[in-house]
């Protein structure tokens, strides 16, 4: 089992949409690394939460929003 990544803003990471990804950068870090904001190479800034029952980080904390996977994860963005 891997351990969590602790996220820092300048993290690469990839949002992954149902039908699509985007590479992004982490801009911000809250709430102890519970809650991030994503600058995606479209310019477009999503907040993200990290979902306490599957510790992945999903917009707003929905189950059913985009997901987020960090740059050192890429068997998981597939």
């Amino acid at each position: 089992m891997r351990a969590r990544v602790v996220p820092h803003v300048g993290s690469p990471v990839t949002v992954i949409y149902l039908g699509a990804t985007v590479l992004g950068i982490v801009a911000q870090v809250d709430d102890d690394g519970r809650r991030l904001v994503v600058l995606t190479e479209e310019g477009e800034s999503l907040s993200f939460v990290l979902a306490a029952a599957t510790a992945t980080y999903t917009t707003e904390g929905r189950q059913w929003g985009a997901r987020l996977v960090f740059g050192d994860e890429p068997d998981e963005a597939e």
